[in-house]
């Protein structure tokens, strides 16, 4: 079987795609901005207060979410 043993874990990151600290705060500036302006839609899956944490972290721990979990204080 080709593919036994083929398997890796990966995760995103942004630090091989930061060249300088002026290029990620212009990046930062213009990523806000569009949040800001209404042109960038971050969707919210669901949402907990900071007192049900432990709530937050059973709904992540047993697959119970999808998309964005925030944390409200």
């Amino acid at each position: 079987d080709l593919g036994k043993g083929s398997f890796h874990l990966t995760r995103p990151s942004v630090f091989h795609f930061i060249v300088d600290r002026p290029w990620l705060e212009q990046a930062t500036d213009l990523l806000f901005s569009k949040v800001i302006d209404g042109s960038l839609n971050i969707a919210i899956n669901q949402s907990f207060a900071l007192e049900d944490v432990a709530a937050a972290h059973d709904a992540l721990e047993t697959r119970q979410t999808t998309g964005c979990t925030v944390l409200t204080v």
